[in-house]
């Protein structure tokens, strides 16, 4: 199983080049199409695959991680249990959490809204998620309380 980690940048005209050490790659800029996204289908910007490479791979299995155990977390108004099953405590890497951090903070800055969506995601079914809005520090502080979920879309609306 592989790991992606796509970060929409709202509004963003072009890709820019931000200094991390963490891989970059530009999937698509301007009006988003994703298959079976309808929400991020009506989005402008840059969309972003964030990761690192390993024996010739790319993925963000560095970056990100889960237990794939069942989790108390989801929210009260996902009924479906096909859907919950591909919902998984979602952790950063320590190697790359402030790595990660701080391009979080250069992309929600890059936006000439202030706005991202972060996209942790593995394998799973069709169902858009979307949890927001929240700051980027609101974000972080869930992430640290063990609060967020893979496959969960987070609308991210400034970095206070």
């Amino acid at each position: 199983m592989s790991f992606d980690l796509r970060v929409l940048v709202v509004g963003q005209k072009k890709p820019i080049e931000y200094n991390t050490r963490i891989q970059i790659i530009v999937e698509m800029q301007g009006k988003i199409n994703v298959i079976n996204r309808p929400f991020l289908s009506v989005l402008n910007g840059v969309l972003y695959s964030l990761g690192t490479t390993k024996e010739g791979i790319f993925n963000a299995m560095r970056l990100i991680d889960t237990e794939f155990e069942e989790t108390d977390k989801i929210p009260y108004w996902i009924k479906d249990d096909g859907v919950k099953s591909n919902l998984t405590d979602l952790s950063f890497v320590d190697e790359y959490r402030e790595d990660l951090i701080d391009l979080l903070k250069q992309m929600t800055t890059s936006s000439p809204n202030n706005l991202i969506l972060i996209w942790p995601r593995y394998q799973s079914g069709d169902r858009e998620i979307y949890y927001g809005s929240m700051t980027l520090m609101e974000f972080i502080d869930a992430l640290d309380n063990g609060e967020l979920l893979f496959n969960v879309c987070y609308i991210i609306d400034g970095c206070d």
